[in-house]
């Protein structure tokens, strides 16, 4: 590229960091919000914890999210790309004004960006910020201000030494629905006498029940669903209006992933 060249697409690529920065402040500010200490806690054993690394959690989710994010980058890098290309003058109709094609083109990159953000900064600031508040009772535990109930979990395993809890989920027994890293070994335990009241330590299929999809479906599911987005990009770029086609495409991107998962019962 000459420097004129440069000089015409650094705009989009100021948009662009810009749309990036925002997406990761808004998952930073979004934690905070959810694991803010709550007004009501519920009764049981407590503790404040710094979440393990996704990746340590459940080697599943680890690569779900991690394709997840991966997906929106490469519409993000599509979207930039075109944006600095600019359409196809024989794309463009006589009535439409260079105008509104130069700002159909911004608003995509912006939310292609944005929302790329959102995702690859999820694993940036998970651990990077406050510590997370959590309670153990009888009917449910409290992660941050957030109440879930035992419900949507089938059985538990506990690590003492290592001082890991995982619970998985009632749907898929194979995946770990919930992770906790309590600070001591006395404090692991007393987590795991609560959860012996409620939840069994191994998995007992329940008779004529279905049998649970495959561990790794939720990430079958997401690339089969991301795959002609990411096709769409390529094909229609240099449209005058590829612009809009990213933003769709990077909400659509962003709708599937927690579809998915509530699908299979992991949200």
């Amino acid at each position: 590229m000459s420097r004129a060249d440069w000089l015409r697409a650094m705009p989009m690529i100021v948009q662009a960091l810009v749309g990036l920065g925002v997406g990761v402040w808004t998952t930073w500010a979004g934690l905070r919000g959810i694991r803010r200490r709550p007004e009501h806690p519920i009764d049981g054993v407590a503790w404040e914890e710094r979440p393990l690394p996704i990746r340590q959690q459940d080697a599943m989710v680890g690569a779900f999210i991690g394709l997840h994010g991966a997906g929106h980058g490469a519409l993000a890098v599509l979207a930039l790309v075109d944006a600095m290309r600019g359409p196809d003058p024989s794309s463009v109709p006589p009535g439409v004004s260079p105008t509104v094609v130069f700002w159909v083109g911004m608003l995509g990159l912006l939310v292609a960006w944005v929302l790329a953000g959102v995702t690859l900064g999820f694993p940036l600031v998970y651990r990077r910020t406050a510590l997370v508040p959590v309670r153990f009772g009888p009917y449910g535990f409290q992660h941050g201000a957030r109440v879930v109930g035992w419900e949507g979990f089938s059985h538990f395993a506990v690590d003492l030494p290592g001082r890991v809890i995982r619970a998985y989920g009632a749907r898929m027994p194979d995946v770990a629905k919930g992770v906790w890293h309590p600070p001591t070994e006395a404090l692991c335990a007393q987590a795991a006498a609560v959860l012996d009241g409620v939840l069994p330590r191994a998995h007992t299929p329940r008779p004529g029940a279905p049998a649970a999809p495959h561990r790794w479906a939720p990430v079958a599911w997401l690339l089969a669903g991301m795959a002609p987005l990411l096709l769409g990009g390529v094909l229609l770029a240099g449209h005058w209006w590829s612009g809009a086609y990213f933003a769709a495409a990077a909400v659509a991107t962003m709708q599937l992933g927690n579809s998915v998962l509530h699908h299979f019962g992991l949200d």
